[in-house]
């Protein structure tokens, strides 16, 4: 992170993935599902915090497995000089940064960044090589009082000689794991600066920077972003807010998943050097990780998911362990909702940790991965396990019952929905929504899944499906105002309505991102509008940054374009912070309830407690792809809704489920063109919005739906003949 004020350039360096896991030791599944059945009950809070291994005197949050920042490097030039702009070239993760002097001269230094290699350098102009000065400062220097208090001693600073050159730097030590090295260096005019994660990290880092060709790495580096823009999709699109959210979106996305990286956490390696990363900088598992990781599918960039997928695979033991103990099921897995880079628990947070829909939904993201791709490596090694994992933890806890008609239902007598009410007594209930519509996903799913991978289909599932609520729903009045006016809503889960704002959209997670209930369709479309319009009724007032991005995808799927856009507009006038990176609560005072310090701190030496993450980020990336492009039961439909505003524009390169890249030209508020490539063949099917007729390979029809067996490499082109507009 580059920034600095006046004469003084700082770089903020941190290295992704460099954990202290001792606070492993304190959190496990110790406990089974109906002992936490009985305990909830009993309304034993102690008997609870015992049962997830928490202490009598509360959770010690300086224990949990954490990521720490790495330092800071300041360069200053001569008072003369004083910092004017900075510059990122987005498409070959270049800065150019100016200066100028009291005379008016302007002198311009550039920083770039190896892809491959954990080496960045500067080259600074030859007039002020023997003017700057450099200065390397800890982490260690900002929140040793804390480390020291976990047991961990300040780094040790260094310097190795060799013949013109000197590299200095320090190495922060951990007990139990590798150890962080940073370094720099100055020769001639050209700074480099360096990290190494290893057991000897200076060794390692001295030897990396001593033999590092620049030139082989900036012909490698360059290659590689070539290859990725050219991959991604091309917008040309008529909102300069929604053009700049997706340029940036896709900039970082190139930045914090790549395919040779380490798995994306909260924030990366975004790390400040001035507190520790809040949240662990952990995996959070309840929303947080599926949306920095949507985007890559509609944006062509599957093979990014590869280290996520990696790194899951390799937990899958784990994740057996705790859906055997929990479940007392040998063939279920359970997903935490927050973990370190091993799957192990981060907090004693009980609520979460039960919070089964989170496996779900980590299954739904390697499904889709496989839908994006058609590779079925994916889905055998990855969705399967996660998928089948899921059904056994869910079927270990559904119970069966009778219904006053003579049949027979299964129901969840213990729920949760995500973060409400915390880890409260009472955060649970009978039939949570969040958790039934995970459970019809996953009956969905599997079956497809079987017919691909030549599996036996498991007659449970088609049960669960037919006799499992689809959600839990109430007649409650619908304003204070008027209690009189009643009608059938979406609650969290039996006897607990969405009874005030809050960040997380979970009970309507049926609509999205699970998409077991179409709310147009007819036979939910009346209690999908009373539930929105309940929860647009609740307002904002409790939405974290993250939180706009879901609602946008949320109105879409109502068909309600420009609302969704309204929201993306919003997180950009209020979420982002002067580094154009979205923030965990709103960026601007009075905005939100209890929401965080402004970033814009008044007076300036304000204390800063703002928690940058970057799900928002690739939230607003995936809802302006799906403002585009949107996938819906089978269907792919282009353009379902064109924005009032919106009257010429174009995409190209967006993927949808099937590996169909898909392009389309707009003039005039009326779709022109789709053009699709299909890069592994199969059956299309293709909503297309043209209006009456459309014209393929020179003949007219009338289908609303095009249909075709493409083989790969297929490119199929139809063309609009009719002057009916789209109206939202």
């Amino acid at each position: 992170m580059v920034w600095g004020k006046d004469n003084q350039l700082n770089i903020t360096i941190a290295r992704a993935g460099f954990w202290d896991h001792r606070g492993r030791k304190y959190y496990d599944i110790q406990t089974n599902y109906k002992q936490v059945k009985k305990l909830l009950a009993e309304k034993n809070g102690t008997g609870l915090s015992e049962a997830f291994g928490i202490p009598e005197n509360g959770e010690d949050k300086s224990r949990r497995p954490k990521q720490i920042g790495g330092g800071r490097l300041e360069i200053r030039f001569p008072a003369q000089y004083q910092l004017r702009k900075a510059t990122l070239n987005p498409y070959a993760g270049i800065i150019s940064i100016e200066l100028s002097s009291a005379q008016k001269t302007t002198k311009f230094i550039t920083l770039k960044q190896s892809v491959f290699d954990e080496i960045a350098w500067i080259n600074i102009p030859d007039e002020l090589k023997s003017v700057v000065s450099f200065k390397l400062i800890p982490s260690w220097d900002y929140v040793g009082d804390q480390l020291k208090k976990t047991g961990l001693e300040p780094p040790v600073k260094w310097n190795v000689k060799d013949g013109k050159s000197t590299i200095t730097g320090f190495t922060q030590t951990l007990l139990d794991d590798k150890d962080l090295a940073i370094g720099y260096s100055f020769t001639g005019n050209r700074l480099q600066i360096g990290t190494s994660l290893a057991d000897h990290p200076q060794t390692d880092l001295c030897q990396l920077m001593k033999q590092f060709d620049i030139q082989t790495a900036e012909k490698r580096s360059m290659q590689w972003w070539n290859e990725y823009w050219k991959a991604v999709p091309k917008l040309n699109l008529p909102d300069p807010v929604l053009q700049e959210l997706a340029l940036l979106g896709l900039y970082k996305q190139a930045c914090v998943t790549p395919p040779h990286g380490v798995p994306c956490s909260l924030q990366g390696p975004f790390m400040e050097e001035y507190q520790l990363p809040p949240w662990s900088n952990d995996y959070h598992f309840n929303i947080n990780i599926q949306m920095i990781y949507w985007p890559a599918l509609a944006s062509n960039r599957i093979e990014h998911f590869e280290p996520l997928w990696n790194m899951v695979e390799g937990w899958l033991p784990l994740l057996r362990k705790y859906g055997k103990t929990f479940f007392q099921n040998d063939k279920a897995i359970l997903f935490p909702h927050a973990t370190d880079d091993g799957g192990h628990i981060v907090s004693g947070f009980w609520s979460g940790t039960i919070d089964h829909a989170t496996s779900a939904w980590v299954a739904q993201l390697a499904w889709l991965s496989y839908r994006y791709s058609m590779e079925d490596s994916i889905l055998r090694k990855i969705a399967w396990p996660l998928m089948t994992g899921s059904f056994e933890g869910y079927w270990s806890m559904l119970e069966k019952r009778a219904k006053p008609d003579g049949g027979y239902e299964y129901y969840l007598p213990v729920s949760v929905s995500p973060e409400w009410k915390g880890k409260r007594l009472d955060a649970w209930g009978e039939n949570s929504s969040f958790q039934l519509a995970a459970i019809h996903m996953i009956t969905t799913i599997l079956p497809k899944m079987a017919a691909i991978l030549g599996e036996k289909t498991d007659v449970r599932w088609a049960e669960v499906s037919r006799h499992t609520p689809m959600f839990s729903s109430e007649v409650l009045s619908e304003t204070l105002e008027y209690p009189e006016i009643k009608s059938e809503r979406i609650v969290l889960w039996k006897g607990m309505d969405l009874v005030e704002s809050h960040r997380h959209h979970s009970h309507m997670a049926g609509i999205y991102p699970f998409k077991t209930i179409d709310p147009l369709s007819p036979e939910y479309k009346k209690v999908a509008e009373n539930t929105l319009d309940h929860w647009l009724l609740m307002g904002n007032g409790q939405w974290g940054c993250w939180t706009l991005p879901w609602t946008s995808s949320l109105l879409l799927q109502f068909g309600h374009v420009d609302a969704a856009i309204a929201y993306l507009h919003y997180l950009s006038a209020y979420g982002l912070n002067e580094g154009k990176a979205t923030t965990g609560d709103m960026s601007v005072k009075g905005l939100a309830y209890k929401n965080g310090v402004d970033w814009n701190k008044q007076p300036a030496d304000t204390p800063n407690r703002e928690i940058m993450q970057l799900d928002a980020t690739f939230g607003a990336l995936n809802s302006i792809l799906e403002i585009l492009v949107q996938n819906r039961n089978d269907t792919i439909h282009v353009l379902p809704y064109i924005p009032r505003r919106w009257k010429d524009f174009s995409f190209s390169n967006v993927l949808a489920e099937g590996a169909f890249l898909i392009s389309s030209t707009v003039k005039d508020g009326k779709i022109q063109k789709i053009k699709i490539l299909s890069k592994k063949g199969g059956l299309l099917n293709l909503k297309h919005n043209f209006g009456a007729e459309y014209l393929y390979q020179g003949k007219e029809s009338l289908e609303p739906v095009f249909q075709k067996i493409c083989l790969p490499g297929e490119v199929i082109e139809i063309e609009g003949i009719s002057n009916t507009s789209i109206a939202n």
